[in-house]
């Protein structure tokens, strides 16, 4: 497990950004890593890639239940009644019923940030949340009643921060032992998802992000060391979640093979004021707040030598728009791939625009930055004296489902109606996965959790995923000649 000379400069100069940056984020939450940012900084071993749609992601990932034997820590942002909820209720009282039966007491914590427009209304915007007593389970948030449970230690707690500060994390650990990292809620959005699960010491670091937000009010117990499930006890409890096995459809490569890799926990607190300018709110945007990873994707942008490649559900943050530009301007190819009217309502409220605005005023921006290039290339100008030797291309594609039959891609996966997935790759060598969309919100206003990768090997494997799961998939939007 070892960094290119080029990946290890691009780490030094992204801690050197966040330490001169740090007086920015006293009043960030978390903020454990403040002085330390290079505590962020440890390595994973993935098992696994899962892409299909957000029911299918989360089946699968309720079906690795049946190996817990001590505790879930589960953090979602969106919680609402859907095929997943049902799927998550079964997969809990099927563990509840595994533990009795083993004689023991699973810990169970799920903590999620927006259910409704009136829960973010009333709710407090205390960082303590709001906690769900038992007895609101079954009615309030779809889970089975507390006799059904009497198998797990479970508490339930939401967080939102007034007026935008959405808790948009999602992860999910087992035992501290494994950690699923997926782009889905707990919702009913047929949407193009992901999913990488992880083990090695970027766990830890996953617990300690929970610790210090979602878990503040207490302190994690220490757990017995982790074996595997009793034998005697593997065939009843794999029948008991037979019924939960991800929906057929679903793109799953295993990933062990590629052992250790170098990876980077990026935490992004959320941040209450969401620095509003005169309408339009792009317009000599303000730096966005310098959180690890925004302070990441920005340095990884303006360190890229060949390519970038970004799939977000929307892009309207204007320092990324900026960032891609100045890549083009350098010579680096873009492909982006996102949606058409995609939370429409939610993109005018946070960023004033929507995601195909922006891109078409990106494009403009290319074609005149092209046709200064080309003007300066056909006038003899002298490319040693500061011209590029070459202009980077912008290829721009929107997520449309495929018509019902056609394409390859459909016969891979269910068709979803838009794509959710957040994914940047950079120079076909360093990956980010998580919960950050390129949108203004999760840029300002959001807390989000990524994680980034160091490894061609890695990098090749999504891609191939996600193009066999695109497939069919994608409309050309602007693509310039």
């Amino acid at each position: 497990m070892s960094l290119s000379p080029d990946s290890e400069r691009l780490i030094k100069q992204w801690l050197s950004n966040l330490r001169s940056l740090a007086s920015s984020s006293l009043l960030d939450d978390p903020r454990y890593y403040l002085y330390r940012p290079q505590s962020l900084i440890a390595s994973s071993k993935p098992q696994e890639l899962l892409l299909g749609t957000g029911e299918q992601v989360l089946s699968n990932i309720f079906d690795a239940f049946h190996a817990v034997r001590h505790e879930i820590l589960f953090v979602t942002c969106f919680w609402a009644h859907s095929a997943s909820q049902i799927a998550f209720a079964s997969a809990l009282k099927a563990l509840s019923t595994r533990a009795e039966a083993s004689g023991r007491r699973i810990r169970v914590r799920i903590g999620f940030s927006s259910s409704s427009l009136w829960q973010k209304l009333t709710q407090t915007s205390s960082l303590s949340g709001k906690n769900y007593p038992p007895s609101t389970w079954p009615g309030t948030l779809g889970l089975p009643a507390p006799t059904e449970l009497q198998g797990l230690d479970l508490s339930v707690c939401s967080i939102f921060v007034w007026p935008l500060s959405v808790m948009h994390s999602k992860f999910v650990i087992c035992d501290r032992e494994r950690l699923f990292l997926p782009s889905c809620n707990v919702s009913w959005e047929d949407w193009f998802e992901g999913c990488i699960e992880l083990r090695g010491d970027v766990v830890a670091q996953g617990v300690l992000f929970w610790e210090n937000f979602w878990g503040r009010d207490e302190t994690l117990p220490q757990l017995e060391s982790n074996t595997r499930p009793e034998v005697e006890n593997g065939a009843s409890s794999q029948s008991a979640f037979l019924e939960l096995a991800a929906p057929e459809k679903l793109f799953q490569t295993s990933l062990s093979r590629l052992g250790m890799i170098p990876t980077i926990l990026l935490p992004s607190p959320h941040h209450r004021n969401p620095c509003f300018r005169p309408f339009p709110f792009f317009k000599n945007a303000p730096p966005p707040p310098p959180t690890p990873l925004n302070t990441f994707l920005l340095t990884i942008f303006s360190h890229a030598k060949q390519s970038i490649y970004i799939q977000s559900p929307n892009i309207t943050s204007q320092p990324v728009l900026d960032a891609i530009l100045s890549a083009i301007e350098r010579g680096v190819n873009i492909q982006i791939v996102s949606n058409r009217r995609m939370q429409v309502i939610e993109q005018l409220l946070t960023a004033g625009r929507l995601t195909e605005w922006a891109l078409r005023d990106l494009h403009l921006k290319y074609t005149d930055s092209l046709n200064r290039f080309l003007d300066d290339s056909s006038g003899g100008r002298d490319l040693e004296a500061g011209h590029p030797r070459e202009h980077g291309s912008l290829r721009i594609s929107y997520y449309q489902p495929p018509a019902s039959g056609s394409g390859t891609g459909s016969s891979v996966l269910v068709p979803a109606v838009k794509s959710h997935l957040k994914l940047t790759i950079v120079d076909k060598e360093i990956v980010v996965l998580g919960s950050g969309n390129m949108d203004r919100a999760s840029w300002y206003t959001s807390q989000e959790l990524g994680l980034a990768f160091f490894s061609r090997d890695l990098a090749a494997e999504v891609m191939r995923g996600v193009k066999e799961g695109l497939e069919g998939c994608l409309e050309s939007g602007l693509v310039p000649h």
